[in-house]
Order: C-alpha cells, then structure tokens, then sequence
C-alpha cells in the first residue's frame, strides 16, 4: 500500500483504537470482475472502500445497511459512458481496490473514515462535477 496513505489509516485507527476491531482486504478489480463471489463474505457488512490506480487513490466510498458487496459490484460493473470518465479508469487492470471492514456495532467508524481519507486526499472521482 501507498505509504502516504498508511499514515492516515494508522493515525485514525490509533486515534480510535480501532485496529483490533477492523479488518481489510485488497483486491484487483479485474479480479472482482471475473469473480463476484470473493465479495461474498462483505454481503452485509459495513466499511470504507477505496480505489487506487497506480498507488494514488482515486475514488473513496462507504458502505453501511446495504453492504460492502453491492457498492463495489455497483461500482465495478461495465458502464459505456460517465461524465467524469470512470467508465475509463474502471477498466485499467491496474486499478485496486482495498476494503476496510468494520463490526456492525461500529458502522459509524467507516463515515469518519471516508471523510477523512476524502479531505486528506481529495480523490479525483470524489470531486462533484458540474
């Protein structure tokens, strides 16, 4: 992982101490792609998701009731067009995409969390358009 985007991660699990509590995965999204069923085990569960392209994060999101697994299949399904081009960057098979998985107890963790990462960041397909 990118090591200007470790600190902020370590700095708000420690702030927190959440870091016993909290979990994460990485996947390539090209893998998701061919196999939906590696989401699986996220159907329900609340947490942060992020995408990463060439070690520079791109794209922050939350998921809390509905699941980490609908927002990343959402997110990753084919599109032909998007203002923004994400149809484009969504393709690149160097895109990544890490998980960070919180209890149900503690969903709220992953809002701090993404406004963190958005305000520290700024990634580029969290700007609004128009």
């Amino acid at each position: 992982m990118n090591q200007e985007l470790e600190f902020p991660l370590n700095e708000f699990f420690s702030q927190i101490k959440l870091s016993a509590a909290s979990t994460s995965r990485d996947f390539e999204v090209s893998e998701l792609k061919k196999d939906l069923t590696l989401l699986d085990e996220f159907e329900a569960v609340p947490g942060v998701h992020l995408f990463t392209q060439h070690g520079v994060m791109k794209y922050v999101g939350r998921a809390l009731s509905s699941g980490l697994k609908s927002r990343i299949k959402d997110r990753i399904k084919n599109r032909t067009s998007s203002p923004n081009g994400w149809h484009i960057f969504i393709q690149d098979e160097q895109v990544m995409c890490k998980l960070i998985i919180f209890p149900r107890s503690d969903w709220f963790f992953a809002v701090a969390l993404e406004v963190l990462l958005i305000s520290k960041f700024n990634p580029r397909f969290n700007r609004r358009v128009g």
